[in-house]
């Protein structure tokens, strides 16, 4: 959502949220799906993955990625193991979602 930013002193807008997680954590889809990509350098890997209704599920912060792309995968199927910042979107063809408004 929207916050200010401390560096630039503005409102700007935020589509995801920042996870402070113990280093090593496992990464768990939130949803089932298809691994639709795995990006990033040696640092940080991403992973995107293709819910049903043209939702969109984005992992950064990854150390290790134990999926492959293109691979289905269910709810709470290990994706992968962070860093000790995880960012998580979520995102439909419109843009980003809250997540409260899909799991509640």
């Amino acid at each position: 959502g929207w916050y200010l930013n401390p560096d630039t002193k503005r409102q700007e807008f935020f589509p995801g949220v920042n996870l402070l997680v113990p280093n090593n954590s496992l990464v768990m889809a939130v949803m089932g799906g298809k691994v639709l990509k795995i990006g990033g350098n040696i640092e940080s890997r991403n992973i995107t993955i293709q819910h049903a209704d043209n939702l969109y599920s984005h992992y950064v912060g990854l150390k290790e990625v134990l999926v492959e792309k293109d691979a289905l995968i269910h709810k709470g199927e290990v994706l992968g193991k962070s860093h000790d910042n995880l960012y998580f979107e979520l995102r439909s063809e419109d843009g980003p979602l809250n997540p409260v408004s899909i799991f509640n």
